[in-house]
């Protein structure tokens, strides 16, 4: 398997550069034409087949074209409608929308997630999808994606990340179960009787009832709702009148509401709309209540996913798995993993000083750019990880020995050595038979093709021409069984007189975390000799080897 670690130092710069380009141009949500056609420039690079779904979301495939896993990788796209006032050299040169929440580097960290995976899909399994997706900050996006993904038969693991300056750099937040809360967006509307500003009598005053609910419906954590359930309502826009001297017709408001049960929404959305009603009546005026729930739903994670994504992190360098506490906000990356199996994480790039831990939404937010390799590293090693660690394609790294039981020939001890020696190295090299008498010296091709099922026939085999004989080493058949590998093998030797002995066996082999052969056993082994001589012209040789399994 491939150096994941090297291969994102080798992309630092390259994910940093993009980055820089994607915030100096930004783009607000379902407006991200740029953005888009940028993302599709770099995959036609690599070429990455893409497919627009629903305008500018832009999903990518890499195909290995071998059986197995299929997985989703997302990163959103959009920016926000704010004025920038970091002082940054790569400063949004859009004025009133800024890369404020980090999306510009999901898009990078995830071209460069795919530049790697692209450049060693040789060695992996399965499909990874891509997601580029657009309005998160709106709630858009996500639902088109996943449509897609379930018309191309669904995918096995769906995952993310989200970069944050209010997490220190080299931090990871990998929790199981809820995660993020759901968002109700709701509108509340008080409709009284406009009139003079010097006349209230003569006039039903919206803005005073609207106040009230306000000061009402935000003190329901404290008075009516469970303090262990967590909820938060948010009035956040009040709109009321057209001038100074007139009294309108009609005062609004909205926000959201935060939460994980849909129990705990349905009492919340009552007890607003009851209170709204009353207060409302109390001044002669009417109240509007409406939501809309459904839009964004609780990102809840899978503990199995989850298990995989702390086991990656604690194997990337400068990076440390932590639980923290469930997070209010939202993310419709929800949809994915209510769809399919998977995760969301929140990754640290917070730094020392005043700017260096800034929320996401901050006109100032400002992120570590070491924290690009890491990310980076972490989405690359769970792609791995979750397009199948046990699949037989998985190269590691073998060094040892297969004992085929001391089987002796009468030509003599360096004959019997070949035999009752064999090493195995994924690097072939070319040898000849005087170092082949040396078990040190060994290399042989030997791990062929994945196949989606219990076992691999291999394909690769070395051949050597010395004195006459040909000598082959030849694994037929492999799988793996928890941490144990299962091999059929056979070794050839044929004579130029037409002479030919092969031998035929299983082994058990379990490697060490370095790669390394750890323990070795063997429980089959045929022998069978031919002689021309003896028994006539040899039939064709099939290839078969007997099946131990």
């Amino acid at each position: 398997m491939f150096n994941i670690h090297e291969e994102a130092k080798k992309y630092e710069n390259y994910v940093i550069d993009l980055r820089h380009e994607f915030h100096r141009h930004p783009e607000l949500s379902d407006q991200e034409v740029w953005t888009s056609g940028r993302i599709c420039e770099e995959l036609d690079k690599m070429r990455i087949p893409y497919v627009r779904v629903a305008e500018t979301n832009v999903v990518g495939l890499i195909d290995t074209g071998r059986p197995g896993k299929t997985i989703a990788v997302r990163g959103d796209i959009d920016a926000l409608p704010v004025h920038e006032e970091a002082n940054v050299p790569f400063k949004s040169e859009i004025d009133g929308c800024m890369h404020a929440c980090g999306h510009d580097t999901h898009a990078a960290m995830l071209l460069g997630t795919a530049r790697i995976l692209s450049e060693h899909k040789e060695e992996l399994s399965g499909k990874i999808y891509l997601c580029f997706q657009k309005g998160e900050e709106i709630g858009h996006g996500a639902r088109d994606i996943v449509n897609y993904l379930k018309e191309q038969g669904g995918v096995d693991k769906a995952f993310g990340l989200h970069i944050a300056a209010s997490l220190p750099l080299g931090l990871i937040s990998l929790n199981e179960g809820p995660a993020m809360a759901g968002a109700c967006k709701w509108t509340l509307k008080v409709r009284g009787k406009g009139g003079h500003g010097s006349m209230p009598a003569a006039s039903i005053d919206p803005i005073k009832p609207l106040a009230e609910i306000l000061l009402r419906i935000t003190s329901l954590l404290v008075n009516r709702m469970d303090t262990l359930e967590p909820v938060v309502v948010s009035p956040c826009m009040f709109h009321a009148g057209t001038a100074d001297n007139i009294i309108p017709e009609t005062a609004e408001m909205a926000g959201t509401i935060r939460y994980f049960k849909e129990e705990a929404l349905d009492k919340t959305l009552a007890l607003i709309a009851d209170i709204a009603d009353k207060i409302a009546a109390s001044y002669g005026a009417a109240a509007e209540f409406t939501y809309s729930r459904g839009d964004t739903i609780p990102v809840v994670n899978e503990p199995a996913a989850i298990a995989v994504a702390r086991k990656v992190a604690g194997e990337v360098e400068g990076l440390t798995p932590i639980e923290t506490p469930k997070m209010m906000g939202s993310d419709n990356f929800a949809d994915f993993v209510h769809a399919f199996p998977g995760f969301y994480a929140f990754f640290g790039a917070g730094f020392d000083g005043p700017d260096g831990n800034l929320p996401n939404h901050h006109p100032k937010f400002t992120l570590d750019e070491k924290a690009f390799r890491i990310g980076v590293e972490f989405l690359t090693g769970c792609a791995v990880q979750f397009l199948g660690e046990e699949g037989p394609h998985k190269k590691p790294r073998l060094r040892g020995f297969f004992s085929t039981g001391g089987i002796s020939m009468d030509e003599g001890q360096r004959e019997a050595a070949i035999h009752r020696w064999f090493g195995l190295w994924l690097e072939p090299q070319e040898t000849d038979l005087e170092t082949l008498f040396t078990p040190d010296a060994v290399y042989i091709e030997s791990w062929g093709p994945e196949y989606h099922g219990a076992a691999a026939i291999a394909h690769w085999f070395r051949e050597w021409n010395c004195r006459g004989r040909v000598l082959r080493w030849e694994i037929r058949q492999f799988f793996h069984k928890g941490d144990q590998t299962v091999v059929e093998w056979q070794f050839e030797n044929r004579m130029a007189d037409g002479r030919r002995e092969a031998f035929d066996g299983v082994s058990l082999v379990r490697f060490s975390p370095d790669g390394r052969i750890a323990r070795l056993q063997e429980f089959g082994c045929n022998s069978t000799r031919y002689d021309p001589y003896r028994n006539g012209p040899e039939p064709e040789f099939s290839g078969e080897a007997p099946r131990w399994f």
